[in-house]
C-alpha cells in the first residue's frame, strides 16, 4: 500500500498524526493512544446505537402513518409502529456502554472521606467505627473518645447517650452497595455467617465489580470475619467509611442483626488490605 493510500485510510486527524509519527520515528505517548482508542470506541458504539434507534423510529413512524392511511391493515401497522418506537427507546436506554474509570470513582469518594475524617477530628471523637442496625437499616456510629457504649437507636446526624457524650451518626457509603447485592441473593439464603461472608465477597467482586479479589476468613467462635481485598476501585481502604469496608460492615450487621465494629489494615501477599468485621466484641 502506498503512502497516499495509508493517509486516505486514516479516518481521523488523530490517526493521520499517529501514522506520521510512526513513519518519522517520533515517540508516541501510550497514555494518549489509550485515551484516543477509548474515545474512538465510545464514539463508534454511540454512533451505532443512534443508527439502530433512528432506524427503529423510522420503521415505527412509517408503520404509524400507514396505519392511519390503510384502514384494512391498521391493526397490524399500528402494532408494528408501537413495537418500532418502543424498540428505539430500549436501544438507547439498555445499550448504554458508559464505564467510569477507577480514578473517577476514587476522586468522588476521596472528598467524602476527607470531609468525614475532618469532622471526626474536629469533634475529637474516637477511632471506633460501629455499624448499628436500626429501624430497618444500618447506620455508622462514631462514639466520643472513651465512650464504650453502643447506641441502640442512633439517628443522623448524632445521638446522645446517657453519659452525656455524643455519637456522630452517618448514613454509610456501603448501604446502597449492599442493597444492590442483596437483591441478587436468594430469599432462603443460609443464615450461617460463613454463607453470609461468601455471598458478600462474591457480590463485591462479581456484582459490584469494585474489587479484583475478596477472600473471607471467618472465625465464628470469636465473632469475627476478616476479608482480604485486592484491587480496590476506590483506592486505599483504610480511610473513613470506605465503600468496600463499609459495604462489608453493613452486610454483616444487616444479615446478623447485630452491631459490627470495623478495623482495616494493610496486608501483605495476595491481598492489599485486611478488613475485620467483629460482632461479639460489641457490648
Amino acid at each position: 500500500m502506498s503512502s497516499s493510500d495509508e493517509d486516505s485510510g486514516a479516518s481521523t486527524v488523530e490517526e493521520k498524526q499517529l501514522i506520521s509519527e510512526l513513519r518519522n520515528g517520533a515517540p508516541v505517548d501510550p497514555a494518549e493512544n489509550i485515551r484516543s482508542s477509548r474515545n474512538d470506541s465510545l464514539r463508534f458504539r454511540s454512533s451505532r446505537r443512534n443508527r439502530v434507534a433512528l432506524g427503529l423510529v423510522a420503521v415505527g413512524t412509517l408503520a404509524g402513518v400507514g396505519g392511519v392511511v390503510f384502514s384494512d391493515a391498521r391493526e397490524v401497522l399500528l402494532s408494528l409502529a408501537a413495537t418500532g418506537l418502543f424498540g428505539a427507546v430500549l436501544a438507547i436506554v439498555l445499550s448504554s456502554d458508559r464505564v467510569l474509570p477507577d480514578t473517577v470513582a476514587e476522586n468522588v469518594y476521596a472528598s467524602s472521606a476527607t470531609n468525614g475524617a475532618a469532622l471526626v477530628d474536629a469533634l475529637e471523637l474516637s477511632d471506633r467505627r460501629i455499624y448499628v442496625p436500626a429501624n430497618g437499616k444500618v447506620l455508622l456510629s462514631v462514639p466520643a473518645e472513651g465512650d464504650q457504649s453502643v447506641p441502640t437507636d442512633p439517628t443522623v446526624p448524632w445521638s446522645s447517650a446517657e453519659t452525656d457524650t455524643t455519637d456522630l451518626v452517618f448514613e454509610p457509603s456501603g448501604s446502597g452497595l449492599y442493597r444492590d447485592v442483596n437483591r441478587t441473593l436468594p430469599g432462603d439464603l443460609d443464615p450461617e455467617v460463613e454463607t453470609t461472608a461468601k455471598a458478600l465477597t462474591d457480590g463485591l467482586v462479581d456484582v459490584l465489580e469494585i474489587a479484583d479479589e475478596a477472600v473471607a476468613d471467618v472465625v465464628p467462635s470469636e465473632g469475627k470475619a476478616t476479608v482480604g481485598v485486592a484491587g480496590s476501585a476506590f483506592g486505599d481502604v483504610d480511610r473513613f467509611d470506605h465503600p468496600i469496608a463499609s459495604y462489608l460492615a453493613v452486610g454483616f450487621a444487616s444479615r446478623l442483626g447485630r452491631p459490627v465494629t470495623l478495623e482495616v489494615r494493610s496486608a501483605s501477599g495476595s491481598a492489599d488490605w485486611e478488613i475485620t468485621c467483629s460482632w461479639d466484641s460489641v457490648e
